[in-house]
């Protein structure tokens, strides 16, 4: 009978894995943040950002982990929206009202 030679692959298959892996939570990001964007309202700017620019997202490959977000306060609002125009319609119904000093 001949001799069976191993030959490890396993190096090459892990970092093939992880290559796979990264574009894959690249392309994640990138689609959760689309659809972020389609959430808010188009034209409305807040400062000197359309609401559209609020979003990023950032892949950490060390950690295999993806981000969708924005550092700007306004961002929770865009993306949940508020009273009548909230996500699912459970927001609160009605007016508004802001009375200074209550």
């Amino acid at each position: 009978m001949a001799p069976v030679e191993f030959e490890d692959y396993s190096i090459r298959v892990k970092d093939s894995m992880n290559e796979a892996l990264i574009a894959a939570l690249h392309e994640a990001a990138g689609e959760v943040e689309n659809m972020t964007i389609d959430n808010s309202r188009q034209g409305h700017k807040y400062g000197d950002k359309y609401a559209t620019q609020l979003w990023t997202n950032k892949v950490d490959k060390a950690k295999k982990e993806a981000f969708v977000g924005s550092p700007e306060e306004a961002s929770y609002w865009e993306e949940f929206g508020t009273g009548e125009h909230a996500l699912y319609g459970n927001g609160r119904k009605g007016w508004w009202v802001y009375i200074e000093g209550q």
